[in-house]
């Protein structure tokens, strides 16, 4: 994405091309953009949910809650934790 190789501190572009990538259909593309964009802002909360968000709904729940983990060390009360345990929860059918 030129938006965010010209910026990549530049967190709505990043978050904006990653939406794109899922709802496109290019998930073999999702997780390494999504892990470059991490691993350049390592402390991005939207980010790091994002990859939460997305490795739950591909069913790898052990990493998705590992991602948490690491959102938590960054804010362990923010929305964003709130969310990505709701996605978690979602796709382990626990309904609770």
């Amino acid at each position: 994405n030129v938006l965010v190789a010209e910026d990549p501190k530049n967190t709505r572009a990043a978050e904006h091309y990653f939406r794109i990538l899922v709802t496109t259909g290019l998930p073999r593309e999702v997780q390494p953009a999504i892990e470059k964009l991490v691993s350049s802002q390592p402390k991005n909360e939207l980010l790091i949910g994002a990859l939460a968000e997305y490795q739950a709904l591909q069913g790898d729940i052990a990493s998705a809650e590992k991602t948490i983990g690491k959102l938590q060390s960054i804010d362990s009360s923010g929305p964003m934790v709130d969310y990505t345990k709701a996605v978690v929860a979602f796709a382990r059918r626990d309904f609770k």
